[in-house]
């Protein structure tokens, strides 16, 4: 009756369903933090208010031994949010957050 991420995405032949993905290309600054979440959670949020309430959440930006704890803590409050807000829909989050460590080509 639904459809998963990874059937939708180029499921070109299926009616009722948008198969092209909202694409953006945005380089990294020094600290900058990513979602990724499934529909359950972008059924309840907008993008703009997602980046607002993580913005507030993590600026300034936490010291590196806080961040994982206090990422986790963003994650199930966000899942929590989402269910106050009644979304039906499975729900999955991942933050990402940069770091100033410069790639060399011995880190591959």
């Amino acid at each position: 009756e639904g459809y998963a991420v990874s059937r939708a995405v180029g499921d070109m032949g299926t009616t009722g369903l948008i198969s092209d993905p909202d694409e953006y290309i945005v380089p990294l600054n020094t600290w900058d933090m990513m979602c990724l979440a499934s529909d359950g959670i972008w059924d309840v949020f907008e993008s703009q208010e997602m980046a607002d309430i993580l913005g507030k959440e993590f600026n300034p930006r936490p010291p590196p031994h806080k961040c994982e704890e206090m990422m986790s803590m963003m994650c199930k409050k966000l899942i929590k949010m989402a269910l106050k807000r009644g979304t039906y829909d499975n729900m999955s989050i991942i933050l990402l957050m940069t770091s100033p460590q410069k790639i060399t080509s011995h880190d591959f």
